[in-house]
């Protein structure tokens, strides 16, 4: 009975403890608003690690950008990918998400890595050249391709999307009661790559799109998983898969039954 006693509280410990979530996030959150181009690819290059980097082409990171105020949202507070994770408001402070700020795409193109899944935020904003009775240039939109190389003729399309225009009564801008400007609130999407590529694009024209959350190789979509002792979250500058925790309550808890149980069984025997 003793010996199943130990064997019992032995196994609680040994299989106890945090699980964490798989796959590289990028969520932006450290970098400044305007950081540039070059700013943003060293954090991804800090976030990937060794071995392992990106070229990124074509992003701005920012907190504020609402689409020269033609965003809409409740009250006429616009929704964006600063104010959303997942189509979700996260409350509190804006986040720093990464928009195509006189680009026309942004451009990932990873060394030392191939991409198998893909999950990532994604906003169309609006501007003037698209609005109720007048939208000549076309409704904007946002398009994410993918690739194994550079070249855009290889490259395979995996979601076209298109602004619309608002729709009374949730029409309401920091400019205007009644937005007429055609857009897209934040939104979330997720591929598998039967394929592994190690190139991706995401393509706006005309008006200005922007990406957040961009989770790769995750089999959860970058989320923490529990046990029933504790919640890891993933952070932006690391991969999470195979950091070593720091030991569970129930852990501290059981090595001292465990020595407590010897030291009885020492002084019985």
């Amino acid at each position: 009975m003793k010996k199943y006693v130990v064997g019992t509280i032995l196994s609680l410990v040994l299989g106890s403890g945090p699980a964490y979530a798989d796959g590289i996030l990028f969520d932006f959150n450290s970098l400044a608003n305007d950081a540039n181009n070059t700013t943003v690819q060293t954090y991804m290059n800090g976030v990937l690690g060794a071995g392992k980097s990106v070229a990124l082409t074509g992003s701005t990171a920012t907190k504020t950008y609402n689409g020269e105020g033609h965003v809409i949202g409740p009250g006429g507070v616009s929704l964006t990918l600063g104010t959303e994770d997942g189509g979700v408001s996260h409350g509190g402070a804006n986040d720093t998400f990464l928009y195509s700020w006189g680009t026309t795409q942004i451009q990932m193109l990873f060394t030392g890595l191939t991409i198998s899944n893909i999950t990532f935020d994604y906003q169309i904003f609006p501007d003037d050249s698209c609005s109720v009775g007048a939208c000549s240039s076309g409704f904007p939109d946002f398009t994410f391709t993918t690739s194994t190389n550079k070249y855009v003729s290889q490259s395979t399309e995996w979601l076209k999307a298109y602004g619309a225009f608002p729709v009374d009564p949730n029409d309401r801008s920091p400019l205007t009661n009644s937005e007429k400007s055609a857009q897209k609130a934040p939104a979330q999407v997720s591929f598998s790559f039967a394929t592994p590529v190690n190139g991706l694009r995401f393509i706006d024209w005309p008006p200005t799109i922007g990406i957040d959350n961009v989770c790769i190789n995750s089999t959860n979509k970058c989320k923490p998983t529990t046990s029933t002792t504790s919640t890891s979250t993933p952070t932006s500058v690391t991969s999470v898969s195979g950091v070593a925790p720091e030991p569970t309550l129930l852990t501290l808890l059981g090595a001292g039954a465990i020595a407590g149980l010897r030291r009885r069984f020492r002084q019985q025997a």
